[in-house]
């Protein structure tokens, strides 16, 4: 770790990375459907030109012939579907070619990072050089006493503990662990304090569950919230329906609406004064009225929007708790407002980059993340910059040296960190491997509910089954593997996946709703062979089948997990450097977790501990 903060190198590759990341993604409308007044707006069925992650173009910009055309809400680049906020009278045809961007949220870090450089006196670098350091520390601080609650466990009372009596606390949330319940009270255990709250993470659908989260734990305390006590500063709602149930929560919401209503009037009053003064001519009788109507009418929008930033603020400011995107949060600087502790979930998805402008804009407030090291690191394009892979490659955990369980054991052993280890989502099955591959044993099942029974569906009972779809001949062949077309997909095991599939819809042996997640580690794979085999599927009610990579899948579950190696032999997914994939992979499951894969081909070190340990404790089909 570095004595001194790099500050060339970190502008330098903060500006270079904004100029990777303008390029877009260039699609062909294919269907549109929808409207304005529908949530979530109109849904485009468009196909792809390039390769996309989801999340980071999440709040992104739709573009048609060089001008903005509207926003989006929500992106499912493997389906080739996106929801979308489009302008009035900006719709775009079936067959238009548009581009999608990202959001272009590095922009207050290259302005952050221009200021380190330019002006010495803004640096507060201590806090990010000297973390490990500090997070190492013995704390002498006493531990608060909280008043004995059924709702929590052990290791989730701890948690709140830790975050009171430390100013930088780290919250280890394996899959299933209760991660996002336990946030709720840490929040909930601020503000019955009187203390503000900042809840921060990285995509709006992160968020709502967060916030859900503070909503239900101070029910839970009986210290309910009231109305705009919590804002939930977005204009995009991922689970609209739950909101309109806790309309506590929708203040924001309801004042964005009321002005977004106020401002169609003046546009399509302007829009008409406009239409008026182009059939005038300089001079003519009523020109001037006319050209005076429409200065009148921008000068309401701008009264309008001065309003609007004064409520906005009102609000904000008065606010208990306010929830957000950390996009949202840097452009708008809600750091440098009055909160006292700051709540960043996710946080193995937040690129190294951010960090210092959260650390030194947070000042000495609380913070306290929440996430899980073993999880995946950021997602970006491939780069042979050393220094850009750093920044915007790695996370937290990867600067503090914890990424592996040797690592993250010296901040569990000082209190620094505290493990949530009692899971709810998996199967004591699937839960046992999961914990001995990747947490050192650590996980405990905690399910008592009754299972669901496949075997109708010709499954076997194990939790966990390798399925080798290698049935008699050379099943990775190299023409069969990689063509010129796709390469990185194997359609045999797909047809293994799709024979499975095929017989759990037949027969829906559990006589319950299922929900199927098809995961792979090749995006081919999933968007070339998968996406149109499960359209088959869409009409019935009772079975839910979806297809994602694994890194999309991340923070996602299902009741099975079918896990598509493709090709074993790869080093993307067969050496030690792949276990955060693996680890991800194999925690979304809650009932059944099928691993597809040729096990003659998984031949190195890492494959055998698996493979073997596996086979000592479920049973191979």
């Amino acid at each position: 770790m570095k004595n001194e903060f790099p500050y060339n190198e970190y502008m330098a590759v903060i500006k270079a990375e904004s100029e990777l990341r303008n390029f877009g993604v260039e699609a062909d409308v294919i269907s549109i459907e929808g409207d304005e007044t529908r949530p979530g707006g109109y849904v485009l069925e468009v196909k792809f030109f390039g390769k996309m992650d989801d999340a980071s173009y999440e709040c992104g910009s739709v573009i048609s012939n060089g001008e903005c055309i509207g926003s989006i809400v929500e992106i499912n680049s493997h389906s080739g579907v996106v929801a979308v906020s489009l302008k009035r009278d900006l719709i775009p045809n079936v067959g238009t070619r548009i581009k999608f961007l990202p959001p272009d949220y590095l922009q207050p870090l290259r302005e952050f990072s221009s200021e380190l450089c330019s002006k010495p006196e803004t640096r507060n670098e201590g806090r990010f050089l000297g973390l490990r350091e500090s997070l190492l520390k013995n704390c002498t601080a006493a531990l608060k006493e909280l008043p004995a609650v059924s709702y929590l466990r052990g290791p989730q009372r701890r948690s709140i503990q830790e975050a009171a009596r430390r100013d930088f606390s780290l919250l280890w949330g394996p899959p299933g662990t209760g991660k996002s319940y336990t946030l709720g009270h840490i929040a909930a255990y601020f503000r019955s304090l009187g203390e503000r709250v900042l809840v921060l993470s990285t995509t709006n659908a992160a968020v709502d569950v967060t916030t859900f989260a503070i909503d239900d734990a101070c029910v839970r305390s009986e210290s309910c919230l009231s109305s705009a006590e919590l804002i939930r500063y977005t204009s995009t709602l991922t689970q609209l329906d739950e909101y309109e149930k806790r309309p506590h929560l929708m203040a924001f919401t309801k004042l964005l609406e009321k002005y977004a209503k106020d401002q169609k009037k003046i546009d399509n009053e302007l829009k008409s004064a406009r239409a008026k003064l182009q059939g005038q001519v300089h001079g003519s009788v009523g020109y001037t009225s006319a050209l005076l109507k429409v200065c009148a009418l921008k000068e309401e929008l701008r009264i309008l929007g001065e309003s609007r930033k004064s409520e906005i603020g009102q609000l904000v400011s008065s606010a208990k708790i306010v929830c957000s995107s950390i996009t949202t949060c840097l452009f708008n600087g809600f750091l440098a407002h009055g909160f006292d502790v700051v709540l960043i979930d996710e946080a193995s998805q937040i690129p190294l980059a951010v960090w210092p402008m959260i650390l030194n804009n947070a000042g000495d407030k609380k913070i306290v993340v929440a996430g899980d090291p073993l999880q995946l690191e950021p997602v970006r394009a491939k780069s042979k910059d050393i220094n850009a892979q750093n920044w915007f490659g790695q996370n937290l955990y990867s600067y503090l040296g914890m990424t592996t369980m040797k690592g993250i054991t010296p901040f569990c052993a000082v209190g620094s960190m505290t493990l949530l280890n009692e899971q709810t989502r998996m199967r004591k099955g699937i839960c046992k491997i999961v914990s001995k591959m990747f947490y050192d044993g650590l996980l405990i099942g905690d399910r008592s509910d009754e299972k669901m029974d496949f075997l109708a569906a010709g499954l076997p009972s194990d939790e966990v089954v390798l399925i080798d779809p290698d049935v008699g001949g050379e099943l990775y062949g190299f023409n069969r593997f990689y063509n010129s077309n796709f390469p990185n997909t194997n359609t045999q095991s797909a047809g293994r996946v799709m024979e499975i599939i095929s017989r759990l819809v037949g027969t829906n042996p559990t006589g319950r709703k299922l929900d199927i997640l098809i995961i792979s580690p090749f995006r081919n794979q999933v968007s070339k062979v998968y996406s149109s085999k499960i359209n088959t599927y869409k009409s019935n009610k009772d079975i839910t089948i979806r297809c994602s990579t694994v890194h999309s899948a991340q923070g996602d579950e299902a009741d099975i997990v079918i896990f598509d190696l493709v090709n074993p032999t790869s080093p993307f997914i067969s050496n030690q450097d792949a276990s955060h994939l693996w680890c991800v992979a194999c925690s979304r499951a809650k009932e059944k977790l099928l691993i597809v894969g040729n096990k003659a081909k998984m031949k190195n070190a890492y494959f055998s501990a698996w493979i073997t340990y596996m086979l000592e404790n479920k049973k191979a089909a």
